[in-house]
């Protein structure tokens, strides 16, 4: 399970209108987490499809683990953009050792 206030790499999965979008962590073996509409965006949007599209990767914050349910909650307004830059080489760099090692 990630540590609350890390990034992690995800992969959206579907959008649920006015309620938020579902995503993948890509670090920790697929499990599910959920962006709540409001950290959706820094700004007010009217709909969420409008700004996460599903299969898109994104860097994302957790704000919140529950390890006995399972549940884990992201942010996307919150991070900030050399906590996304430093996330995406850390993915990259793991990417490059598991296909190296396959």
């Amino acid at each position: 399970m990630p540590q609350i206030d890390q990034v992690v790499m995800c992969r959206i999965t579907r959008v649920e209108g006015q309620t938020g979008a579902y995503v993948h962590l890509l670090e920790y073996d697929n499990r599910e987490g959920m962006i709540m509409a409001s950290e959706c965006s820094r700004k007010r949007i009217k709909s969420v499809a409008r700004v996460l599209k599903p299969g898109k990767e994104e860097a994302l914050l957790v704000t919140k683990v529950d390890e006995n349910e399972g549940f884990i909650d992201l942010s996307r307004k919150k991070v900030q953009a050399e906590d996304i830059k430093a996330c995406e080489e850390r993915f990259n760099k793991a990417l490059k050792v598991n296909n190296i090692a396959k």
